[in-house]
């Protein structure tokens, strides 16, 4: 059970990195489709750096922790 809380705080690292700096970039002079669009692409990217993170430990954590 641990191992898997530890892959998925790993896998969160970069992703909220991502977040943050998407967050972090738009100004009040932008508006509101480049809020939308920095927002839709941050997201994308969070989640596939995510996904490749837990994909690639998730596999070696074998059985399901009970």
């Amino acid at each position: 059970m641990w191992a898997t809380i530890l892959i998925a705080g790993l896998g969160w690292i970069p992703a909220m990195a991502i977040i943050f700096a998407g967050a972090t970039t738009p100004t009040v002079l932008w508006q509101w489709w480049q809020v939308l669009l920095i927002g839709t692409v941050t997201g994308a990217a969070a989640g596939s750096a995510l996904g490749v993170v837990l994909g690639w430990w998730a596999p070696r954590l074998g059985s399901v922790d009970s």
